[in-house]
């Protein structure tokens, strides 16, 4: 309940703000905003309280598998980071870079 409580603020608050700071435009563009973040917060308010309450063992499994995919994709990642390293490795060549100093050669005028 608490939860809902500040959500309800926060949209408040970011209408209010958003009005203020950009008359009509700003009100829509924060109700906006409001509307397309408003299914990510309550997914977090519902993760947080399947963390904190347990007995959700849907949503467990759920976010199991985006952890895993995501720590699959860190270690084919770093696999293929690794193996670009290596092979770049082989494919440098020492070359001579010939250098030459510059000369400033100064002339006078003989005409007044």
């Amino acid at each position: 309940m608490t939860m809902i409580l500040f959500v309800a603020l926060g949209i408040i608050v970011t209408l209010i703000t958003s009005g203020v700071t950009g008359g009509i435009v700003g009100v829509l563009t924060g109700l906006v905003f409001v509307i397309v973040t408003l299914p990510f917060t309550a997914l977090a308010i519902y993760d947080l309280n399947c963390i904190v309450m347990g007995q959700c063992n849907v949503w467990a499994w759920i976010r199991t598998t985006f952890v895993v995919i995501s720590i699959i994709f860190m270690i084919v990642g770093l696999i293929m980071a690794l193996m670009a390293a290596k092979s770049s490795k082989g494919d440098k060549k020492e070359e001579k870079i010939e250098t030459t100093t510059p000369t400033i050669t100064i002339t006078k005028s003989t005409t007044p």
